[in-house]
């Protein structure tokens, strides 16, 4: 008996030892699911934070583009298109409540806009450049010594709307009276006709006139309407998630370029004073005519078919019929915006009151026809720009500037393609097209009528 207590007891000195080391390996194979689990849950953690790092710092402070090593981040780039996005929505609104919702109007007035808010891709790309532009300016700017103070983006912000700090604003100037032109064509008699033919009726002396109409005086506002104006515009601006910044931002660029714009008409020398041309033309609709026409004029003088064409009846239905008129006082780039560079040097080279040769002028669409045209000058002096052209020559000393600047270190990134900005929406619920009502044909019934209520 004594034996098998003793073997009952290391029976059970063994399975106590064997039930140890199964807990004990138990507990090791539950400690490594633990530090296994922890291990996959801080991995995880780590990619969240990672990807919340990365989307909320580091990938926004990503450039989209670089100008002379400064960097456009992709936040700068989305804060505005989210902006220029926010003015075509509340731009097309207004004209929805302009008209009433009505869809044919709004998509014949908002046309473009509309088809910009259509085209993320496209409005990403000119806000990029924007940018770009914009960050030229500024730095060529500072080169200069330009700069725009706080001060001042304040005065334009509240001019543009109409508040002058409680005075009058700015009177325009006033137009310069000028002499006329007198008529360039004298009556010119032709054999076989009872009265003289003349382009237009000579004026005995000249007379004198504004060279512009005057433009209305914007009418001032007070500083409290001023500022419930500016007011509900921010808070438009703040209903589509865009910060007034943005909007202050755009007026002190614009600054910018309207000072950096008149340092480099000033730095060019350009001058208010340019070469202008008179001239007579003839336009004709086919080569062959044209030609006759100058023989007709070899033979006789170019006035004489001048004033036949411009005073014949042209017969309804007749194709490449000529043409006459006169350009009174154009530069060169006027010229050439309407007919071309070919007669734009010609008018600039002929002899005064000598007829030129035809001349080619290529259609201006793919389906049009050319046009042949001879000219005569009847006048070349010097005169003043007009407020327009002079402009236009401002403007286009600053895109020759810019598009050289543009060659220098600028760079790109593609990751913005990405990363387009969706909003602000354009809610059109209040102005599509109402569900038609139904048309009943013969053999519907009569349930589908509408009947009178009685009484």
């Amino acid at each position: 008996m004594a034996k098998k207590r003793i073997e009952s007891t290391e029976d059970k000195q063994r399975q106590s030892r064997k039930e140890m080391l199964i807990a004990r390996r138990h507990e090791q194979q539950t400690r490594r699911v633990w530090m296994l689990v922890s291990a996959v849950v801080g991995l995880i953690a780590a990619v969240l934070i990672l990807g919340i790092v990365n989307e909320l710092v580091l990938k926004p402070s990503r450039p989209v583009a670089a100008v002379n090593e400064v960097e456009i981040t992709l936040d700068e780039w989305r804060d505005q298109v989210e902006y220029r996005r926010a003015l075509l929505v509340s731009r097309i609104s207004d004209i929805a409540d302009l008209v009433a919702g009505d869809v044919n109007q709004i998509q014949q007035i908002a046309g473009l806009e509309l088809q910009t808010l259509g085209d993320p891709e496209l409005l990403g790309q000119q806000v990029l450049d924007e940018l770009i532009e914009q960050e030229l300016v500024r730095q060529e700017a500072e080169a200069r010594g330009i700069s725009v103070s706080v001060d001042e983006v304040q005065a334009s912000l509240e001019e543009r709307f109409y508040y002058f700090g409680g005075d009058s604003p700015t009177p325009q100037p006033t137009p310069t009276e000028t002499i006329m032109p007198t008529p360039s064509i004298t009556p010119i008699a032709q054999e076989g006709l009872t009265e003289t033919i003349q382009l237009l009726t000579p004026t005995p002396t000249p007379t004198t006139g504004p060279t512009v109409t005057p433009m209305p005086t914007p009418t001032a506002i007070s500083l409290e309407s001023f500022e419930e104006s500016s007011g509900e515009w921010f808070n438009r601006l703040n209903d589509y998630g865009v910060d007034e910044a943005l909007f202050r931002n755009e007026i002190e660029q614009d600054l910018y370029r309207e000072r950096l714009i008149d340092a480099l008409a000033l730095e060019g020398e350009l001058s208010d004073l340019a070469e202008h041309a008179s001239i007579f033309y003839i336009r004709f609709g086919n080569e062959d005519e044209a030609n006759d026409a100058l023989e007709a004029i070899e033979s006789s003088d170019y006035l004489t078919v001048w004033n036949t064409i411009r005073n014949a009846v042209v017969e309804e239905g007749v194709e490449d019929s000529a043409i006459a008129g006169e350009l009174l006082w154009r530069t060169a780039d006027n010229l050439e915006s309407i007919l071309g560079p070919d007669l734009s040097g010609e008018a600039f080279e002929l002899d005064i009151d000598e007829p030129g040769s035809v001349i080619v002028v290529p259609a201006q669409t793919e389906d049009g026809a050319d046009s042949f045209f001879i000219i005569m000058v009847s006048g070349r002096e010097v005169r003043p720009l007009t407020e327009a052209a002079f402009d236009n020559a401002k403007q286009q000393i600053y895109i020759n500037w810019l598009d050289e600047a543009l060659l220098s270190n600028v760079l790109r990134f593609e990751r913005w393609r990405a990363n387009i900005p969706q909003r602000p929406l354009l809610d059109t619920r209040s102005w599509i097209y109402p569900t038609p009502v139904p048309t009943l044909t013969p053999g519907d019934p009569l349930e589908l009528i509408p009947q009178a209520t009685p009484g």
